[in-house]
């Protein structure tokens, strides 16, 4: 890529990731699947950028919000259709191991602790989990999740706040 179209990438993706991110989180079916669709979503953006160059995008937000859409129908007609062809497969995967994890702070915590805390949130409904990613992964302010999920702000709080408390809970057991 030329220099010019690679500091017209770098000026989108940091106009943009946010919101783009943002929309994903908010459209997708698995919180798992968000980091996939994200790297989907701007290397097809590279690409163009490759082939056309940057006179190409007249407004290269909506043409990055239009190809993240299509992007997530993609992502989950292909995954649908991979799992009805390997479902045999699928059943018989052996878990990825698990990474060995340490963050030190006030005290170590352990891998069995992490893996504790994702299986609660896994186990939480769609909206939640879409609520903690947008505000401890995005870090995303209250009304900013409630403007991208068009959801009150008071249950944003509510719901946040109440999983939260669900979380320190179960932990301590």
């Amino acid at each position: 890529m030329s220099s010019e179209n690679n500091n017209f990438f770098e000026l989108v993706y940091r106009d943009t990731n946010t919101d783009v991110l943002k929309y994903i989180v908010a459209k997708c079916n698995n919180m798992e699947d968000v980091s996939d669709i994200f790297q989907d979503v701007y290397m097809e953006f590279a690409d163009v950028l490759k082939k056309k160059g940057s006179q190409y995008f007249k407004n290269p937000k909506a043409f990055l919000l239009h190809l993240t859409k299509t992007k997530i129908h993609r992502f989950y007609k292909s995954s649908l259709s991979y799992i009805e062809n390997n479902i045999e497969d699928i059943r018989n995967e052996v878990d990825i191991e698990n990474i060995n994890i340490t963050v030190v702070e006030d005290e170590v915590i352990t891998n069995e602790q992490i893996d504790k805390a994702l299986s609660l949130i896994g186990g939480m409904d769609m909206l939640t989990q879409r609520i903690l990613y947008l505000r401890f992964y995005i870090d995303c302010s209250l009304d900013e999740i409630s403007n991208s999920l068009n959801i009150n702000e008071s249950t944003i709080k509510s719901r946040l706040y109440r999983a939260l408390r669900y979380l320190k809970d179960k932990m301590e057991e």
